[in-house]
């Protein structure tokens, strides 16, 4: 294909002289032989018939013709698709400017007056050749791509800077059921689903600009893909132009990865829970694997042997004699067959004890059959030693979980810090502690929440044993020592890979339950190698990770103790607010009609006042509230003074609701409906005038049980509306069953949507979704005109912020609400 189509290249160009004056054309010809095959024409018909016969690369064409003229000639050649890239220089002996206008509007690539000048005329159709040549070539080279990226077993794609399709060689549709022609034009979205997109947006380039993602989906409800997505962006004239993207499917890859690693994880289970030592070696007879129960015969650990001689690890001796013997395995490597020891051999383990063994050696062989190492099984028969270790393993491991308990997961800890002492070594020690753990025992029973312990720890077990070392410390907390960690980069890459392990659902009796954990990290290595200072460093760590939320890991930094004295204070003070609530005060701030700028409801705040009497910010207090369970009761102190206040606004003419946080602990608490009832009750509060808010997250944890609440508070008459709408996980669910009366847009899109276009596309689309299931929008973090006048032109008719008032103490709202009263 390409050898021909270069030949055909290279070939001298045809030129086709068309006149119907012979000396002209005689003329010409004579002038252009140089130049290739002349084939001439005295009439326009005759022209076409050479053109469709010879498809020349020229023609020269007179433009007064009898019959038909050169113009009509040129509109015939531009109508036939096949002809319509042949250059046509035209020839006149008028020279009137409408005449060349006219010419190269039909496409003519030249215009030459009469009389001619043959030796610029000459130079004028070589140069036209040569640009005719390379345009020839360059047609070639571009089939001849298209027919390589339509053989290459990938999807490869272009798209403009927004992600619209302008081409794609999937011509058949077999990648996504979209054939080339109707996926131009179409947006990503089309094809792939929006986690991916989001993934996509995650990612960064690497020093070479490229993008790399690795990942999943379905392309039909019933068929996922694995993909490898690769792309860059294309730069021209120093601007962004678009995106040059391949995809190739791994989905059969991803199949014989998935069991091998499957035969791989039962093999290592059965090498690790069977009751014999196994130990492997090379064609050297150096220890390539050891198992659990090999390292409790032995008394050495994996990291210890690796690499070491057979004779290190397994001491074999005659019991009578006390005389070394050889270990099997040498036998094994040099007979090439099985072998085994005598009965009474002894084994003598790192720390000098004793024991009775037997032991069998085995040949490995690799694919061709050749000798590649042998693997030993030690049984250990001796009955004093057996129940020895049978005792010490109900001593050390915890009963639920079956994994090492408090007590012998210390020692592995001072093993670990002893290791580090004598190299240079670092390790690392991550305290796992499930968030919300009470309230999900509370939700659940304490049935379910032990299986799912017992699966957290089993999964802790199986991803990380034998190579580190993971024990449960008490409650909902667990213990992982990763050894042999290089540099903070390998430590990030660790934890982000154990939080990706613990967010995956756990599978309880046909039922999945989603948990999010909190990691705090120690550094083992030469300025901390203590054990109580290395469990002092992972608390505090946990204790930050749990500060912002939990679902993190934390690494222990010197700021970061700091930090935690700061938190200790402020939790101690939050204690105290709650008995002496004094310094626990409620701030109101006004919701507004943003076209009247009438008060149509204000919203409850929680405000808290240190020893000095200066206010402390809610985002130190509250997660600390949520993480200690104190939110309950801090919840409920706001809900009481709020329905106190609004009665009492509504008794002094002010008839506007007052709305209050709800938080996911108190909707998991089942006490949530009778606390507001009793609260209204109280108050004489009427339904209509109180609303409750809501994250997203507070159906998360148990969405049906939540559900259930909400529908009995609808019942009574309270309003429900949705607060940070759109940063969340934005479930349309909750808004369908959950018979949502607001939603409140995230105030960070409203501050940002003036200079963020993506920020003011999220505030347009949740506008529009709440208008088309008639529901009320308000819009939080107004602070400028601008932002007011952007959201009416939008729709949105409520908002709050600093544009029209701080949160304001109990007693100045009144205040606020007599001057606006009298405003309108």
């Amino acid at each position: 294909m390409f050898t021909m189509e270069c030949e055909l290249a290279e070939s001298p160009p045809t030129i086709l002289v068309v006149d119907d004056d012979a000396s002209s054309v005689l003329e010409l010809s004579e002038t252009l032989k140089a130049l290739g095959s002349i084939q001439t024409a005295s009439s326009g018909q005759q022209a076409l018939e050479l053109i469709a016969e010879v498809r020349p690369d020229l023609v020269v064409l007179d433009i007064q013709m009898p019959d038909m003229n050169g113009f009509e000639v040129c509109e015939q050649l531009r109508k036939t698709p096949e002809l319509n890239d042949i250059a046509v220089v035209f020839v006149t002996a008028y020279s009137h400017q409408e005449n060349e206008i006219a010419s190269f509007n039909l496409g003519g690539v030249d215009f030459i007056s009469k009389p001619i000048d043959y030796a610029v005329c000459k130079l004028r159709i070589q140069n036209l050749l040569l640009i005719q040549k390379q345009k020839r070539r360059l047609q070639n080279a571009k089939q001849d791509l298209m027919h390589l990226v339509n053989q290459v077993p990938n999807f490869i794609s272009y798209w403009d800077k927004d992600w619209f399709n302008r081409y794609a060689n999937d011509d058949r549709g077999s990648w996504f059921g979209f054939n080339a022609q109707e996926l131009l034009g179409q947006h990503i979205s089309l094809i792939l689903p929006k986690q991916v997109i989001d993934q996509m947006q995650q990612c960064l380039p690497n020093s070479t600009g490229l993008y790399h993602l690795s990942t999943c989906f379905h392309i039909t409800p019933d068929h996922a893909r694995h993909f490898i997505i690769n792309w860059s962006r294309l730069h021209y004239n120093d601007r962004a132009d678009g995106y040059l993207m391949t995809m190739v499917d791994i989905s059969h890859e991803k199949i014989v990865e998935q069991n091998l690693f499957q035969q791989n994880e039962y093999l290592n289970i059965i090498l690790n829970s069977v009751d014999e030592g196994v130990i492997a070696t090379d064609t050297r007879g150096l220890v390539t694997f050891i198992n659990p129960k090999a390292e409790l015969i032995t008394g050495w650990k994996t990291s210890e042997v690796l690499g070491h001689s057979i004779e290190e690890v397994v001491q074999l001796r005659d019991p009578e004699t006390k005389v070394n013997t050889e270990n099997p395995i040498r036998v094994c490597l040099r007979q090439h067959r099985i072998t085994r020891m005598p009965l009474n051999t002894q084994l003598v383990s790192k720390d000098g004890r004793l024991s009775q063994i037997e032991q069998t050696a085995a040949p490995l062989r690799d694919v061709d059959g050749k000798l590649s190492g042998a693997v030993a099984v030690i049984h250990d028969i001796s009955q004093s030693i057996s129940l020895s270790l049978l005792r010490s393993q109900a001593s050390s491991y915890d009963q639920l979980t079956n994994v090492p308990n408090r007590i012998f997961i210390r020692e592995k800890l001072q093993l670990a810090c002893d290791a580090v002492k004598a190299s240079d070594m670092r390790m690392a020690m991550a305290v796992i502690d499930v968030d919300y753990f009470k309230s999900f025992n509370d939700a659940h029973g304490n049935g379910t929440g032990d299986a799912v312990l017992k699966s957290l720890a089993r999964r802790l077990f199986e991803n990380y044993e034998p190579g580190h070392s993971i024990g449960r410390l008490g409650a909902d907390e667990f213990m992982v020592i990763f050894r042999d960690i290089d540099d903070n980069d390998g430590i990030d890459t660790t934890l982000h890979a154990l939080l990706d392990l613990l967010r995956t659902p756990f599978r309880i009796e046909d039922t999945s339950y989603s948990l999010s954990v909190s990691i705090g990290v120690s550094v083992i290595d030469g300025y901390c190698n203590e054990p109580d200072q290395v469990m002092q460093q992972a608390d505090a760590a946990l204790y930050r990770a749990k500060f912002e939320g939990g679902d993190v890991y934390r690494v222990f930094t010197k700021e970061l103790e700091v930090s935690l004295l700061q938190r200790r204070s402020t939790e101690e003070l939050l204690r105290r607010s709650l008995i002496n609530t004094e310094k626990l005060e409620v701030f109101y701030q006004p919701k507004v009609d943003l076209a009247t700028s009438q008060v149509i409801g204000v919203e409850a705040l929680a405000r808290l006042r240190d020893d000095s009497g200066k206010i402390v910010s809610p985002i130190e207090f509250i997660p600390i509230a949520e993480e200690t369970g104190l939110i309950i009761q801090l919840g409920n102190l706001v809900l009481e003074r709020a329905c106190q206040d609004c009665y009492e606004w509504n008794q002094k003419g002010h008839r506007i609701p007052v709305s209050v946080n709800i938080s996911a602990v108190q909707c998991l608490h089942n006490d949530l409906v009778n606390t507001i009832e009793t609260s209204m009750q109280t108050s004489g509060l009427e339904p209509a005038l109180l609303e409750l808010e809501v994250t997203e997250t507070a159906f998360i944890r148990d969405f049906e049980d939540t559900l259930e609440k909400f529908h009995q508070l609808k019942q009574i008459g309270i309003s429900i509306s949705i607060d940070d709408f759109g940063k969340g996980y934005s479930n349309l669910t909750y808004l369908r069953r959950l018979e949502v009366d607001k939603l409140k847009l995230d105030m960070s899109y409203v501050r940002g949507m003036l200079e963020n276009p993506r920020d003011y596309e999220i505030v347009k689309t949740i506008i529009n979704l709440g208008q088309s299931m008639n529901l009320d929008i308000i819009a939080e973090g107004i602070e400028t005109e601008f932002h007011r006048d952007a959201l009416l032109k939008l729709g949105c008719q409520y908002g709050q912020g600093y544009y029209y008032a701080k949160p304001l103490p109990h007693e100045s709202i009144l205040d606020y609400l007599n001057k606006s009263s009298t405003k309108a």
